[in-house]
């Protein structure tokens, strides 16, 4: 491969343009940008673009990149020729500088995000950010300017808004306290903000939730459903604060995956368990409550309940937790839990095991 003259030129036209696509990317990570910002980082990659562009037929003629001398081959192999290979990498430059030009071209709902920027309020409170306000207008020509322009001043002279952290913060604010009707121009700039992407990371987040969610195993997957699990997984900081959210979303893995015609019994054993051990907050930090496990048995034994009815609980406690081992993300999102969880899991065999014989006893009494 590295005898090919071909291949060894456009290894080193591409070794010359990565290391700027590399410091274009990290540049477009940052969290504090703006239009201008942008615009400048965009220029200067398109100047070094047009710099490599220009130094092409230097490389043509070089000889830096060519493979070492060798034996011609027995069978002639086509190559492309020092012309075909200088009209090859000036479009290579070509599209790289056409596609940096059409894909940073809209920028200016940057600037528009500045105009509801919380930290900037008392500085817009002095002095009126009015070519932001020109830019968002011109951006955005369904915006009343005028109308904008007075809301905003009343937000930038009040207090309760410059604590806001930002556009979400600012629209809840306005929708808790019932001003949308007055601050309607606010809040049609808010909506288009806060429903338009500053940058591709959260697109990427969703193809990186994909792949761990259409596995090989899962391939015949409906879409309602797979689009169902990606939301759940890309927002499970929200859905953790759901009351009751892992009882019922377990409910509906019984029910639906499972076919479990006897899933309310069994949810409704974990949750009678889980209530016990914490009732302000049932959650997964039983699996470190082993004392009030046994408590729980022990209470069970004390109310007259038989030995086989407490088995039935810890079948439903096994097989909740085996549900959260394997068939969510635990594992991943949080792998002491999961550690936990597995302990816990031999833990209740043990003491499944023992009351067992004790069922076993009883049974044999009672003939």
């Amino acid at each position: 491969m590295l005898e090919d003259n071909d291949f060894c030129f456009f290894l080193a036209l591409f070794h010359k343009i990565m290391p700027h696509v590399d410091m274009l990317y990290n540049q477009l990570q940052k969290r504090n940008i703006d239009s201008v910002y942008i615009s400048g980082i965009i220029q200067r990659f398109i100047d070094n673009m047009q710099a490599i562009r220009e130094a092409v037929p230097s490389l043509v003629e070089g000889q830096e990149y060519r493979g070492p001398e060798q034996e011609p081959p027995t069978k002639k192999r086509r190559t492309l020729g020092e012309d075909r290979q200088h009209h090859l990498a000036l479009e290579v430059c070509d599209t790289i500088m056409c596609h940096a030009k059409e894909r940073f071209s809209f920028t200016k709902h940057l600037v528009s995000a500045t105009l509801l920027q919380g930290d900037l309020f008392p500085q817009h409170h002095k002095t009126f950010p009015d070519s932001a306000l020109d830019t968002t207008v011109e951006a955005y020509p369904s915006l009343d300017k005028a109308r904008l322009k007075t809301e905003l001043s009343l937000i930038y002279s009040n207090e309760e808004f410059q604590s806001c952290c930002g556009a979400l913060a600012l629209f809840q604010v306005l929708m808790e306290n019932n001003l949308q009707d007055t601050f309607t121009e606010t809040v049609s700039l808010l909506n288009i903000l806060i429903t338009t992407p500053m940058t591709t990371s959260e697109s990427e987040r969703c193809f990186s939730t994909l792949k761990r969610l259409k596995t090989f195993l899962r391939n015949t997957m409906a879409q309602d459903r797979l689009n169902a699990l990606a939301m759940l997984s890309i927002e499970k900081n929200l859905t953790r604060d759901i009351p009751d959210f892992n009882t019922r979303r377990y409910a509906a893995y019984l029910e639906k995956d499972l076919l479990n015609e006897n899933f309310k019994q069994t949810v409704e054993n974990v949750s009678m368990f889980m209530f016990f051990v914490n009732s302000e907050e049932p959650s997964l930090e039983f699996l470190r409550e082993r004392e009030k496990t046994k408590l729980f048995f022990r209470e069970l034994t004390e109310a007259g309940l038989s030995r086989q009815t407490q088995v039935n609980y810890m079948k439903s406690l096994k097989r909740f937790l085996k549900y959260h081992t394997v068939a969510t993300d635990l594992r991943r999102d949080n792998i002491a839990l999961w550690n936990e969880a597995m302990f816990f899991l031999e833990y209740l065999g043990s003491l499944q095991q023992s009351s067992a014989k004790l069922v076993s006893k009883e049974m044999t009494q009672r003939r």
